[in-house]
């Protein structure tokens, strides 16, 4: 296979296993995202998978200091703790800000909701 076939298998695999915000319940389009120490935003989600979460939030990526995290759904439905594994700037305040699930802390809720706006 050839790293374009590769490159296009893994989108492909990627796009089967998330969801977009608009396929989620409305409380999980966006979460209040706690870096501890006073610094809490909000982050638009921008999609969801059973193993990871990605979001739009209106920081600069340079202002993130801490990597352990604690979120919580719009509706307050979920709220779970996770470690922050990637940030890249979008512009010079806004921030792409991606996190990966520890099935440990996953609320059961927050599986079922991207289960069910999956198999949609």
């Amino acid at each position: 296979m050839s790293g374009e076939d590769q490159t296009r298998s893994s989108q492909e695999r990627r796009n089967r296993e998330r969801v977009s915000a608009d396929k989620l319940p409305k409380g999980m389009q966006q979460f209040s995202l706690d870096f501890g120490g006073g610094e809490v935003y909000t982050g638009q989600t921008i999609d969801a998978s059973l193993s990871s979460i990605s979001f739009r939030v209106e920081v600069p990526a340079n202002r993130i200091r801490e990597h352990i995290v604690t979120l919580v759904s719009a509706d307050k439905k979920i709220k779970m703790t996770q470690e922050l594994v990637y940030i890249k700037p979008v512009e010079a305040t806004l921030s792409r800000i991606s996190f990966m699930l520890d099935s440990d802390n996953t609320p059961a809720h927050y599986r079922r909701q991207v289960s069910r706006a999956l198999s949609r």
